[in-house]
């Protein structure tokens, strides 16, 4: 399945703030293919690839950049077209024209931004693009951070954002802030394992370096093994699983997919990881439920639903087994480990 990801470019954009997800779009892309058995795949940009990223303007022309000339747009906002993920990139400007650097087309793209986000899309600003996002309203009465010289007018400007200048990344309700360059990084990556899986975005994190140890350090030990071994079967069932591990489908369903019987299946999968496909997602879910209990505000309930738990006193006592304390414990102790907060629970 295709997931459509758009970054849109303001005038005198930041190359760096387009480049950057997309690499690490086409870095996934890769993981994908090489799961798959893939020898090869769409690039990025091209609609037929898993993740597939258009880079946007206002009208669909060429954007200009603060280094230099211009990058060629594969659109404008004008298109009908609903995107599971959005970056606003950054773009160059003084503290004090800041909020108006890019205000040609600005009640075009906040409408824009609003509907992609009423829709269910994720939106990841970075650095002035953030500015852009607290001009669309949708920041109001939520969590965000921006570029440090920007926050005395941030503040005058947008006075119902509750700004955090404390952290890197912010992320409430499907909307992430990053407001320098040593948040873009864990900020792309948080998009993209929204758009995949933990997994993905580990591997992703293993082969950029990106730093994560601020947020992690409670997580360090939770992600599921992933190595195969060497099979090529067990690869396949690893990586049909970390993109699923939230659905109802029975053992039964992923042997049929792989072209194998249940019993090979589990035979293979017991012999290169020690346990079971279902003990496997098993730990993916728990996995990913400390990731949104630590990043997000969601009720616990909402958490368990997310991850593939329709029964919240199973969710906790799965939680409890594999980590010794209930959700809401786990989760005071992480952000105090890690000494990150949350907007209201939601």
């Amino acid at each position: 399945m295709t997931r459509r990801v758009a970054v849109f470019m303001p005038g005198r954009a930041e190359l760096s703030s387009i480049a950057v997800p997309t690499d690490l779009l086409q870095l996934a892309n890769r993981f994908a293919r090489e799961r798959t058995g893939a020898s090869e795949g769409a690039a990025t940009r091209d609609e037929a690839a898993p993740l597939a990223c258009r880079w946007l303007s206002i009208d669909g022309g060429p954007v200009s950049l603060s280094s230099g000339g211009s990058l060629d747009a594969d659109g404008g906002l004008d298109q009908e077209l609903v995107y599971d993920a959005v970056f606003v990139a950054s773009y160059e400007a003084n503290n004090s024209e800041a909020p108006h650097a890019a205000a040609d087309g600005a009640s075009k793209r906040s409408e824009w931004l609003r509907r992609q986000h009423r829709e269910g899309a994720t939106i990841a600003a970075f650095g002035s693009g953030v500015l852009l996002l607290a001009e669309s309203g949708l920041l109001d009465r939520r969590v965000a951070t921006a570029p440090w010289w920007q926050h005395s007018e941030f503040h005058r400007r947008y006075p119902a954002v509750r700004l955090d200048a404390s952290q890197r990344v912010t992320e409430h309700d499907r909307l992430l802030c990053a407001g320098s360059l040593a948040g873009l990084l864990p900020m792309a990556l948080r998009v993209v394992q929204r758009l995949t899986s933990p997994n993905t975005a580990a591997w992703l994190a293993r082969t950029t370096l990106i730093d994560t140890t601020t947020e992690l350090g409670m997580l360090k030990a939770a992600a599921p093994q992933d190595d195969a071994g060497g099979d090529a079967l067990v690869a396949a069932a690893l990586y049909q699983l970390q993109q699923h591990y939230a659905d109802k489908a029975q053992l039964g369903d992923l042997a049929a997919t792989l072209a194998v019987s249940p019993r090979t299946l589990s035979r293979r999968f017991h012999r290169a990881l020690g346990l079971s496909p279902q003990d496997y997602v098993q730990a993916l879910r728990i996995d990913a439920a400390k990731r949104m209990l630590l990043r997000t505000s969601l009720r616990v309930d909402r958490v368990g639903l997310q991850v593939g738990y329709g029964d919240l006193g199973f969710f906790k006592r799965v939680f409890r087994s594999q980590t010794g304390m209930t959700p809401t414990a786990w989760r005071v102790q992480a952000r105090l480990a890690s000494g990150t907060e949350a907007g209201p629970a939601q």
